[in-house]
């Protein structure tokens, strides 16, 4: 058995926020996936499996509408989403 040091990053693509930061982006660093209308917003990932998702002057937020359900957070909150869920289970 051998090791060999790799200089290479990682990203836990588990969280939203990674998959912000390994995604192609627009030219206002937008992750749009879906049926978007983004109007003077920066840094957004926002993806949408059915609704039309519109965001007017806000920046730096993650957005995922599916399967009936919406979510909207800051980036860099992605690791709440545990709690979110749980939260929502309990209703």
């Amino acid at each position: 058995m051998a090791c060999v040091p790799v200089p290479m990053g990682w990203s836990d693509v588990g969280v939203w926020d990674s998959l912000h930061d390994i995604s192609e982006k627009d030219e206002a660093g937008n992750v749009l996936r879906g049926e978007i209308f983004a109007m003077g917003t920066t840094g957004c990932l926002v993806h949408s499996d059915g609704p039309r998702v519109a965001l007017v002057d806000v920046d730096d937020l993650i957005v995922v509408a599916t399967n009936g359900d919406i979510m909207i957070l800051r980036r860099g909150d992605s690791q709440k989403v545990r709690r979110i869920t749980d939260a929502l289970k309990g209703k």
